[in-house]
């Protein structure tokens, strides 16, 4: 069985919790169809859930309360 490693929300500074064939969800600022959204599909090559958020500070929170693996946010606009 081939997993994949998730992040526990509290595990800031540990190795990532291992998670069997789950895709990871990540969060990112704008619309299905936006530069982050091809980018998270590029960098995960199209085995993540990209999960739209209306604003940078969102995406954070998601990451913050668990709702989401990673949060991907663009360094310049």
């Amino acid at each position: 069985m081939q997993s994949t490693t998730r992040p526990h929300p509290r595990a800031r500074d540990h190795e990532p919790v291992p998670t069997p064939n789950v895709a990871p969800r990540v969060a990112f600022q704008g619309e299905h169809g936006a530069y982050s959204d091809e980018a998270i599909a590029l960098h995960w090559g199209g085995a993540a859930s990209a999960v739209p958020a209306r604003e940078c500070a969102d995406v954070a929170a998601a990451v913050e309360r668990g709702a989401v693996d990673f949060g991907l946010l663009p360094i310049e606009n």
